[in-house]
């Protein structure tokens, strides 16, 4: 429940616009996901980092994420709620504007190859991936 609350309160902020409030509680949430193996919190925690992202004016990483966590949500074969598409669309309208159709692309193809692992340590901003 500490998860989903933190994911959801996270997800609020960043409706509000909040962004250094929510990435410690994604921070947090995708944490305790990840010692529970469950692999779609994780990328739907990854599709909330993509947003906050995408408002803090990293597009490139944005898309990256997006392209894991749905990569993610295809590989469990997971139906994705009707939020998480809304959520998923604002990012893509978000970085749309910030990223030409190669730049997107290109983030698109290396996030799609990440690891969730890779993932979270992208969203987590601890250094390079390997993708």
């Amino acid at each position: 429940m500490t998860a989903t609350s933190l994911g959801a309160l996270a997800e609020y902020d960043l409706y509000e616009g909040h962004v250094e409030r929510a990435v410690p509680m994604l921070a947090e949430s995708t944490r305790i996901y990840q010692e529970l193996g469950d692999p779609f919190w994780v990328a739907t925690n990854l599709c909330r980092f993509a947003l906050a992202l995408a408002l803090d004016a990293r597009p490139f990483e944005a898309v990256q994420l997006l392209a894991s966590a749905e990569a993610c949500f295809d590989e469990i074969g997971r139906f994705v709620d009707a939020w998480i598409v809304a959520m998923n669309d604002l990012t893509r309208e978000r970085v749309h504007s910030q990223l030409d159709n190669a730049a997107f692309n290109e983030a698109w193809e290396l996030g799609a190859r990440l690891s969730l692992d890779q993932a979270v340590t992208l969203a987590l901003g601890k250094g390079e991936t390997d993708a």
